[in-house]
């Protein structure tokens, strides 16, 4: 048995994949007889991220009272889904107290290994345009370093953030990304051989999940609609589809917890307070799931949905996982009409095989990256 500590997005995160991906690597190494938990930290940089907004930003007094504004129309709900993802924070993921910067090193010292991963931890600060010391776990010694499944949602590195990278990395037991893109970047940086793996949530089976999952109470059948980014543009197609097809559409508003007019009109049934089990109940139960979202996609095949991904120029993670599965067709752009086929059992035979073979590939890692000399 080894005493791990997973360095993921966790803390205050109100993203459902997000939660759930950190709920998922979690689970399955503890599942293995380790004794894991997630680190439950808040670094410098990101307040230092706050300050440098509110300080560059014309727009943040705007930007404030729009905000307020949204909150005095859904308070109360988004205030009863706030308290259901700390409550899963703290009854699902086994986790360390509260740590900063300063104190995370004494709170990890009895570690055999720290495990950096998944999601997007090694994206630069969107203001400061730097890296996170913390996830990259810079600055721990005399421990093995492993990454999984560690992401970075940029397409290139400046001079500067290569040597960083190269600094970071070089002390790593074992490192594996998420996106083949992201090992085109990192592996002319460092000497050890860079492995892409699946992401965490496809490390823990079906029924797994369904055991965790909130089915929701109705009996009608519906679309479940779900974007980080809404569009207008695409919620008008999906409206179409469900006039057409008369399924009713439900939805999960407000993921930016921002004002926006797409989700305010949207015509459909708002998700306000879904906790994490209910948001994975509501995909179980669809018919059909459109989105824009990774985990929500990965979802949609874990539990064989029909389903139509739209995709930005930035979706480089989301066309490299539909591509690697043979699923390149669930993928639309904002011009795209609905690909109303559905997927044949005889296409979820060959994406399963394909996912099937990538994640005992990637368990293969995790096993040999922390229990390996």
């Amino acid at each position: 048995m080894k005493k791990i500590y997973i360095f993921t997005n966790y803390k205050g995160t109100k993203n459902y994949g997000a939660i759930l991906q950190a709920y998922a690597l979690n689970n399955y190494i503890n599942s293995k007889g380790h004794d894991c938990k997630t680190v439950d930290h808040r670094s410098a940089r990101d307040v230092k991220e706050f300050c440098l907004y509110c300080f560059r930003s014309p727009l943040v007094i705007i930007k404030a009272i729009a905000d307020r504004a949204l909150k005095l129309i859904v308070k109360n709900k988004i205030s009863v889904r706030d308290e259901a993802f700390r409550l899963f924070r703290e009854k699902k993921i086994p986790h360390t107290p509260e740590c900063d910067t300063t104190s995370v090193k004494q709170i990890v010292s009895d570690a055999d290994v720290l495990i950096c991963g998944s999601d997007q931890i090694w994206r630069p600060g969107l203001i400061s345009n730097q890296f996170n010391d913390i996830l990259w776990l810079k600055g721990f010694e005399g421990v093995k370093k492993v990454s999984y499944a560690a992401s970075m949602g940029i397409t290139e590195l400046d001079d500067g953030q290569k040597a960083y990278a190269e600094t970071a990395l070089k002390d790593y037991s074992s490192i594996s990304v998420r996106e083949r893109s992201t090992k085109e970047l990192l592996q002319p940086l460092c000497s050890c051989n860079i492995q892409v793996v699946m992401d965490p949530v496809f490390l823990i089976t079906a029924e797994d999940w369904k055991q965790l999952a909130v089915k929701p109470c109705r009996k009608d059948k519906y679309i479940f609609v779900y974007f980080i980014k809404p569009d207008k543009q695409i919620y008008d197609k999906i409206e179409r589809f469900a006039k057409y097809t008369g399924l009713k559409i439900v939805y999960v508003p407000y993921m930016s917890y921002k004002l926006n007019i797409p989700d305010l009109c949207f015509n459909g049934h708002k998700l306000d307070a879904a906790s994490p089990q209910e948001f994975l109940g509501y995909i179980i139960d669809a018919e059909y799931v459109f989105t824009d979202s990774f985990h929500c996609t990965a979802f949609s095949i874990i539990f064989h949905k029909n389903f139509n991904t739209w995709v930005t120029n930035h979706g480089t993670r989301l066309i490299s996982l539909l591509r690697s599965l043979g699923a390149k067709d669930r993928i639309r752009k904002r011009s795209d009409n609905i690909n109303v086929t559905s997927v044949s059992e005889q296409q979820w035979n060959l994406i399963d095989s394909k996912v099937n073979k990538k994640v005992q590939e990637s368990k293969d890692f995790l096993e040999s990256a922390i229990s390996g000399s």
